[in-house]
């Protein structure tokens, strides 16, 4: 019990702050499938379950939950349109002479970034 003139401690939202703390590397991240999705799929959950928290009135920082999920649906989003992405460049023609090339090089770095140039080269 508080004593009559001390201020009432303020609910927390951990979750909340996970959340906006994951859909934030998710985002920078989004370029990775672990950034991207791992964390995107992380934010979003911690998000909902920080909503419901506040819902609920056990805690006050509502905001950091929405930002949490809205960043981690993005970042999401953004891996997978760039998996998708490299997935249908690497179906084309000039992907599988990439991963020929690749498979090909011995894992010789110098043949590697040939390979890679090649690749890049035919997207310009």
């Amino acid at each position: 019990m508080n004593a009559p003139g001390s201020p009432l401690a303020q609910p927390r939202n951990g979750f909340g702050v996970a959340a906006f703390v994951l859909g934030l590397f998710a985002l920078l991240l989004s370029w990775t499938v672990l950034g991207g999705i791992v964390l995107g799929i992380a934010a979003v959950i911690f998000g909902v379950l920080g909503r419901g928290r506040v819902r609920r009135g056990e805690a006050t920082n509502g905001g950091f939950s929405v930002a949490g999920i809205v960043l981690g649906a993005i970042g999401l989003l953004l891996a997978i349109v760039l998996i998708a992405f490299w997935v249908s460049a690497l179906n084309t023609p000039a992907g599988r002479t990439y991963r020929q090339c690749l498979e090909q090089s011995a894992g010789n770095p110098n043949r590697i970034e040939e390979c890679a140039s090649q690749f890049t080269q035919h997207y310009r």
